[in-house]
């Protein structure tokens, strides 16, 4: 038993850890050979598209338009985060504590922009 809620514990500890986790722009560099690193993206990507698909599902604006022709395949997740922090290193000296997330959904929208108007640039890059 006391094991039991020493582990609670030690997860109600680290539950504020785990939620402010996500990968800033230092981090990505340090990892973007792994595999695992490739598959993160890939992750963040696929969350994107399933929010794109829910809200054209539900008639609201997308975050971005991709072309239906097009398969993106992990490599152009990758060019295009890559590009756009390269970009935002150029804007902002700050931009090594940027989170990833956002700056994938960024360049995503740079690159696939719609017709229509789509929900507002992300104003806190520092935000998982």
């Amino acid at each position: 038993m006391k094991a039991w809620i020493a582990a609670i514990m030690l997860a109600l500890t680290l539950w504020p850890v785990m939620a402010e986790s996500g990968w800033s722009v230092a981090d990505y560099e340090k990892s973007k050979d792994l595999e695992s690193t490739r598959m993160y993206i890939l992750g963040l990507a696929k969350g994107f598209e399933w929010a794109n698909a829910d809200l054209a599902a539900r008639h609201q604006p997308v975050l971005y338009c991709e072309p239906g022709t097009l398969a993106l395949v992990p490599q152009n997740y990758i060019q295009i985060l890559e590009e756009t922090i390269s970009n935002e290193k150029r804007r902002n000296a700050e931009a090594e504590k940027f989170h990833i997330a956002p700056l994938l959904l960024e360049g995503l929208q740079y690159t696939f922009p719609c017709d229509q108007p789509h929900p507002g640039k992300l104003i806190n890059r520092n935000s998982p």
